[in-house]
Order: structure tokens, then C-alpha cells, then sequence
């Protein structure tokens, strides 16, 4: 990475160093065949109040490879502030891996979309072309 680039990452609260960690030890997993829940591979946040509960409780019983199905624009999933990530098969790329490298670090979407001033109801693939627009991914 260059340097504009993380001159960038940093003047938005992206700590270089956690990045970097995030990424090295990232375990990529193949998505459309994971069978494990959505909860057992540490992919839901705590339910928020207000959350509906049975929608919630549903999710979390969702096999990963049920969710990239259903939500048929997600490249790739991963733990917040953990290692594992499952791609969508095919979507192992350069830029899936910072963003879900950001995830690993700890950088929620909507941090990022913040960060980056991107309105919160943007798709998270907006958080992709700002990294491009700064040169932090090709």
C-alpha cells in the first residue's frame, strides 16, 4: 500500500497496523459450501433492542451458504473483529479480501460508511470504491 493511501486509511480512524493483522491472519472459508450456521461461524453482532426476535433467531440458524444465496449481492461475510471470512466462490479478489481484512480489524460497514462519508444506506460495495478511489486497492 502507499503511502497517500494509508495517509488516507488514517485520517479516517483505520489503524494501518490493525489492518495489516487483520488481513495476515485471515481463513478464508468457501461460502456456498459452508454448512455452518450463521451464529456458530461468529457472524451476527448481539441482537440489537427493538430487533424482531424470530427474524434475528432465524438468521442465526441460516447456514452461511443459505445466506450468500438469499442475499445474492454479498461477495463475502466475516467475523468482526475475528479471522474467518467466507467468499462467495469466484469472489476471492483483492479488494473482497481488504474489505473483509477491514471487518477482521474490527471496522464495521457502517463505521466505515461513516468514515469514508458515504450515506448509511448505501451498499457496502460503496466502501469498495472509495478504497479504489484512494488507491488503497486496484
Amino acid at each position: 500500500m502507499n503511502a497517500d493511501s494509508l495517509a488516507y486509511l488514517i485520517s479516517k480512524g483505520i489503524d494501518p497496523t490493525r489492518l495489516q493483522v487483520g488481513i495476515l491472519y485471515q481463513q478464508p472459508h468457501d461460502g456456498n459450501r459452508s454448512t455452518i450456521t450463521m451464529q456458530d461461524a461468529g457472524l451476527l453482532s448481539a441482537r440489537s433492542p427493538g430487533t424482531d426476535v424470530d427474524a434475528y433467531n432465524r438468521l442465526a440458524a441460516m447456514s452461511v451458504s443459505k445466506y450468500l444465496r438469499v442475499n445474492y449481492k454479498t461477495n463475502g461475510i466475516s467475523q468482526l473483529g475475528g479471522s474467518h471470512i467466507y467468499f462467495r466462490r469466484g469472489k476471492w479478489s483483492e479488494e473482497n479480501i481488504m474489505h473483509e481484512g477491514l471487518h477482521n480489524a474490527g471496522y464495521s460497514d457502517p463505521f466505515l460508511k461513516n468514515a469514508f462519508g458515504i450515506p448509511e444506506t448505501s451498499p457496502s460495495g460503496e466502501i469498495n470504491n472509495k478504497l479504489k478511489e484512494h488507491g488503497c486497492i486496484q
